[in-house]
């Protein structure tokens, strides 16, 4: 399972304990996190399609996750009091990463469709136990692996039947889904490094998710703003 967006990159053992605590709460949330997923996947191929976004290295759609990480915690002056130089340095190689996936994310829609895209997706599940395993050394039990592995086949026969329709351009395709692949290891290694962060001892007065969540916002908006104003307006 992904962790919900709100709080980004939020551990899956917070997620147990708030599906403990807050039942309601933890399956509202995971809700809107799909939901808002699937209309923001729908909304860039859209963009496209209306020539906004024919482009991807303009970031014109790929800001859509940072600009809204910045805007949904802009106005809470405690997130903001609660920020940490330790663990704004650390959340650099985060936000790098982030930013590559938005992109990447955005090149494959355009080349291979939303739909691709989101079965592509698919296999951050199975990225995020990989790298548990050999990270953190988290276990799964059989069952999970067979599930894993039926989740990367069905994602392998998706991508050959979609190279196989006719009129489709095979190129651009097999573009869109390697790209969309390159995306799920970036987002992977943007959920497992922040688990990591997430999972040190914290005793400011913001939650640390929606801080950490804040800083990456802010990083990845002022870097995207920057590449915009020198390179994208000029042309």
């Amino acid at each position: 399972r992904e962790p919900f967006r709100l709080n980004l990159q939020c551990p899956l053992r917070l997620q147990g304990d708030m599906a403990a605590a807050m039942p309601g709460k933890f399956w509202a949330a995971n809700l809107v996190f799909l939901v808002a997923g699937v209309l923001q996947l729908l909304l860039a191929f859209e963009f496209g399609l209306l020539g906004f976004a024919k482009r991807s290295d303009n970031f014109i759609t790929a800001m859509g996750n940072p600009l809204g990480q910045l805007l949904f915690s802009a106005f809470y002056t405690d997130i903001w009091r609660s920020w940490e130089w330790q663990l704004f340095w650390c959340a650099v190689p985060v936000a790098i990463c982030e930013l590559l996936f938005n992109f990447l994310s955005q090149t494959s829609i355009q080349k291979a469709g939303s739909g691709m895209f989101q079965v592509i997706m698919s296999t951050v599940v199975v990225l995020n136990a990989l790298l548990g395993l050999i990270l953190f050394g988290k276990r799964l039990s059989c069952s999970r692996w067979l599930s894993l592995a039926g989740i990367c086949g069905a994602v392998a026969m998706s991508s050959a039947a979609q190279l196989n329709i006719k009129g489709v351009d095979k190129q651009v395709q097999a573009l869109g889904i390697a790209a969309g692949i390159a995306a799920c290891l970036t987002v992977s290694n943007v959920y497992v490094m922040s688990n990591w962060l997430l999972e040190k001892p914290w005793n400011r007065r913001a939650p640390k998710p929606m801080v950490l969540a804040q800083m990456l916002g802010v990083m990845s908006m002022c870097v995207i703003i920057v590449f915009q104003a020198a390179y994208v307006l000029p042309r």
